[in-house]
C-alpha cells in the first residue's frame, strides 16, 4: 500500500491523510519522506529536524507525534509533540525486529541493550553482549527498568501490544529517556514494511544508507512483480500457518502474508477473508479446506514433515503433504530459537519474494539461492 497508487484520501480542510480507518495528520511547510508506509509519516523540516506521525498500533483512529531535533537543539516547549534528540547514540531495542534495519545500516554499535539476546539472530549482538557492551533487560512485564534507566540511554525502541504499556512508556519518559512507540508490524504491505528503515536512519544518523537501501529494495521489490505479472501463471492455492492448542490462527485474506503470496503469483485459501491479522478457525474447518492446496507455507515451529506429523497424524492426509509442497521460514536459525526472518526479512522483502516465486513458479527464477525458506524434509 502506498499514498499515491491505492488512492489514500487527503481532506485539505482537516489537515489528515486518511488511510481505510487510520489517520495521519499532514503538516504544512515540509516535505514528505514516505511513500509506501500505511503507518508512518516523515516530514523533513527546516534545520535538519523532523516532524513524525505514527499510527497507535493499539488504537489506530489516533497517531502518535514526535518531533526529531539535532542534539544540543531547544525543544519547543510549546508543543505536546515528544521531543527526541538526533542521532541516538544509546539505543535499547525492545523487540529483536529493530536489529535487522540497525545492523543493515550500519548502526549495530549504537545498540546498548536488547530484549533477550538469546532470540537475536545478529552475530554481532551477541559479540557485543558477552564483551558487556549489550545488556539484556527484558521486554513488556519483564521489563528490567532499572538496568534500562542505569544504562542511560538516549531512546529506547518499543512497541505496544497492548494499552498498559503506556504507563512503561511514561516511567520511562519521567526519568528523561525519550521513547520511540512503532507501529511496522501493522503494515499490510512488504515494501510498507521496508520503508520504516528511513525513520531508523534518521534517528541513527544514517540517512543516506537507509534511504539508499530501500531505494534498492523497492527496485527490486518491482521487477519481481513484473516477472511474475509478466509470465500470468495460474496461481497456486496457499495453506497458511499451523494449529497452536487447537486453534488453528490463519492470516486474512488482507494480511502482510497474503499480500506476499499475491505479489508471488499465488493465493490464499482464505483469500476472500478481509482481515488483515489472523483468525481463529477451528482445526477440523481448516483441515477440510486443506485437501484442496497445492502449498502448505509457514507451518509454526515444526522443522520437518515428521514432526510436523507427530504433532497430529491427519496431516498425512493432505495431499500437500504426501506431494512434500511444505515449506517453512526457517532456513537461518540459531540452536537458541532466533530467525533471521524476523531479524532481515522486514529489511530485504525482495528477497523473501524471490524465495516465495522460486516456491510457487521455480520456472521464473531459475537457479535461485533461498535466503529464508526451505522445503521441509
Amino acid at each position: 500500500m502506498n499514498f499515491s497508487t491505492l488512492g489514500a484520501l487527503c481532506n485539505k480542510t482537516s489537515n489528515l491523510l486518511i488511510i481505510g480507518l487510520s489517520v495521519l495528520p499532514l503538516w504544512s511547510g515540509g516535505r514528505e519522506l514516505m511513500e509506501e508506509s500505511a503507518t508512518l509519516s516523515i516530514e523533513e523540516l527546516p534545520g535538519a529536524a523532523y516532524r513524525v506521525s505514527i499510527i497507535d498500533p493499539i488504537q489506530p483512529s489516533q497517531s502518535l507525534e514526535y518531533e526529531l531535533i539535532p542534539k544540543g537543539e531547544a525543544k519547543n516547549e510549546n508543543t505536546a509533540t515528544r521531543t527526541i534528540p538526533i542521532p541516538a547514540e544509546k539505543i535499547v531495542s525492545l523487540s529483536t525486529t529493530y536489529i535487522g534495519p540497525l545492523n543493515a545500516i550500519g548502526a549495530l554499535e549504537q545498540v546498548i541493550a536488547v530484549d533477550d539476546v538469546d532470540y537475536v539472530f545478529s552475530e554481532r549482538i551477541g559479540e557485543m553482549h558477552a564483551n558487556g557492551e549489550v545488556i539484556e533487560v527484558g521486554a513488556g512485564n519483564n521489563l528490567d527498568l532499572e538496568s534500562v534507566i542505569a544504562a542511560k540511554p538516549d531512546l529506547v525502541i518499543l512497541t505496544r501490544i497492548n494499552s498498559g504499556q503506556e504507563a512503561l512508556e511514561t516511567r520511562l519518559r519521567d526519568a528523561g529517556i525519550p521513547v520511540l512507540v512503532t507501529a511496522s508490524w501493522k503494515e499490510t504491505e512488504p515494501l510498507g514494511r521496508s520503508e520504516w528503515i528511513k525513520l531508523f536512519g534518521i534517528i541513527t544518523g544514517h540517512r543516506e544508507e537507509a534511504f539508499a537501501l530501500f531505494e534498492e529494495t523497492q527496485e527490486r521489490y518491482h521487477e519481481l512483480e513484473e516477472i511474475v505479472s509478466a509470465a500470468s501463471p495460474d496461481q497456486p492455492k496457499v495453506l497458511l500457518s499451523a494449529p497452536f492448542g487447537g486453534i488453528w490462527y490463519m492470516p486474512g485474506g488482507a494480511s502482510f502474508t497474503a499480500a506476499f503470496l499475491e505479489d508471488a503469483g499465488a493465493q490464499s485459501l482464505w483469500k476472500d477473508n478481509s482481515s488483515t491479522g489472523s483468525f481463529p478457525i477451528d482445526f477440523e474447518s481448516a483441515l477440510a479446506k486443506g485437501f484442496t492446496a497445492d502449498f502448505w507455507l509457514n507451518p509454526g515451529r515444526y522443522a520437518t514433515l515428521n514432526e510436523l506429523a507427530t504433532s497430529d497424524e491427519r496431516f498425512r492426509s493432505l495431499p500437500v503433504f504426501q506431494a512434500g509442497e511444505v515449506y517453512n521460514r526457517n532456513l537461518r536459525v540459531r540452536p537458541s530459537g532466533a530467525n533471521d526472518f524476523w531479524e532481515s526479512g522486514s529489511v530485504y522483502p525482495d528477497r523473501v519474494l524471490a524465495d516465495l516465486i522460486a516456491i510457487f513458479h521455480p520456472e521464473l527464477l531459475p537457479g535461485h539461492e533461498f535466503t529464508y525458506y526451505q522445503r521441509l524434509p
